[in-house]
Formats: C-alpha cells, structure tokens, sequence
C-alpha cells in the first residue's frame, strides 16, 4: 500500500511539473511571437467611383523633371518661366520608406542615382494651400512626391483623401532623424501600386505619394557594425540639403515579378 501510495505522489507531481512546462513553454511562444510580431500590408484601394481627381494627380509619378517643375508651377498657380529660378535641386544619398511590415521607415541607399528638387510658396504671390512641393527622382524619373502645408490642412486634407481612395489606415511607425528615433501616427493608402500618405506634424502636415516598387530596387542601408538600422544619410530635417524629413514609403507596393534586387532587399520589403 505504501508502494502505491510513492507512486501514485510520483504520478501527480510529473503531471504537476508537465503541466508547468507547457505553461512555461506556451507563454514563452507567446512572449517571442508578441515580441516579434510584424505589422500587416497595406490592402489595395481603389479610386471611388465618381469622385473628383484631387489636386495633387496633376503631378504624375513617372514624370521628367521638366514635367515635374511645370505641374508644380501650376499648382502654385505661376508661369514655370518666371519660376524656374526658385527651384532647388540636387543629389539623395538615400529614400526613407515605410514599412508596414516592420512599423517603421527603411532608408533605401541611393548608389548615386536619386535626386531631387523643391520649391517652396515663400516669397510667391498664390491663393494655394501649399507650403512646398518637392520631387525625388530614380534615375531622373519622378518616384515619390511630397506636399508640405500648415498643420490645420490634415482634416480637409484627410476628407479629399477618403473622398478619392476610401478609408485610409492608420499606421504608427517608428521615424528616425537627426534628432532621434520617434513613433509618428500616419494614414496611409495603397492604390494601383501607389502609395499616398499623410501625416500630421508641428508645424506641417505632410502629404507624400511613392511608387514602392521603384525604390524597393535600392538597397537597403546598414550602419556601420551591419545591423541594417536606418542610417540618416543628410540634415534635411533641420533644412539643409536632402530631403526635407526624408520620409518616403517603400514595401506596401507589391513586390515587382522576378526582380531579385527586391526579392533579396530585406524582410519589409516582402509580402506587402
């Protein structure tokens, strides 16, 4: 009897200890997969039946810098003749994109063939609600746009969004620049491949529109010990040179077919 009774304390105390180490392994499972949970993709939009071409379409991705300066032009509602000379222009060293899947922004190195050009509303006579315009350019074929205005721009800026595209989704994404790493909210769209996003900042609100597919080809930048962390390749947050918050928007477009450049980029350029 007392035989059975060590075996039966035997048997208990092995389910005790199995059944805290299915507690322990599960929670650990969870713990890892929680740690190293990715963001989801962008689902694809669409342009909503009978709404209105929104302003910012007149500047199409894929246009030559000439293209681009003289829809600029006229966004800002002047002659590209009398303008022409306010235009800054110059060498990236690299594209901020944005990752859904990683919930941040990876810079894309530029192998010298970005550039970009600008143009600022200041000191020109416009009714228009833009503070700047600026183009970046893949081997001088326009790839990403970004449209700066006063804060106060969002919500109408948001209601002309969603009135176009649908309901945009609203992302936290870790941005890094030359003050520090921070966690900005942006809405975002993905529509025929393109991206459009929005945020709002102080004291601008930021409206940007990439063609991910293009700079998905660049590589991705690594820091120096090769960790593949961004690296903030100019000062142009703080107005000198680059671009002016490098903030770009790379794997929500799908993947390009049999592109092995892209393929091969990193993780948050796939599956988008």
């Amino acid at each position: 009897m007392k035989s059975y009774k060590l075996v039966l304390f035997g048997v208990v105390l092995a389910s005790l200890f199995s059944c805290i180490q299915c507690s322990k392994c599960t929670s650990e499972v969870s713990n890892k997969a929680d740690e190293t949970s990715l963001g989801e993709s962008l689902k694809n939009g669409d342009v909503q039946n009978g709404s209105a071409q929104l302003e910012w379409e007149q500047i199409s991705l894929g246009a030559s810098k000439t293209e681009f300066k003289s829809a600029a032009a006229v966004l800002l509602q002047q002659k590209l003749s009398e303008i022409e000379d306010l235009f800054q222009c110059g060498i990236l060293q690299g594209a901020w994109v944005i990752s859904p899947l990683k919930n941040s922004l990876v810079e894309h190195t530029s192998k010298g063939k970005l550039s970009w050009c600008q143009i600022s509303s200041f000191n020109i006579e416009t009714s228009g609600r833009i503070s700047s315009v600026r183009g970046e350019f893949l081997e001088n074929i326009l790839v990403q746009l970004q449209f700066k205005f006063v804060a106060s721009q969002y919500d109408i800026l948001q209601e002309e969004l969603e009135s176009r595209f649908g309901k945009g989704e609203i992302r936290k994404l870790t941005e890094e620049t030359v003050t520090g790493k921070h966690m900005n909210s942006f809405l975002l769209w993905k529509v025929n491949g393109i991206t459009w996003g929005l945020k709002k900042g102080n004291p601008e609100t930021t409206l940007i529109v990439q063609n991910a597919r293009k700079l998905m080809s660049l590589p991705i930048a690594t820091d120096s010990e090769g960790k593949g962390a961004p690296a903030k390749t100019d000062l142009s947050d703080i107005g000198i040179s680059g671009s002016p918050y490098d903030v770009n928007l790379d794997d929500i477009a799908d993947p390009p077919a049999n592109d092995t450049a892209a393929d091969n980029a990193a993780d948050s350029d796939s599956d988008v």
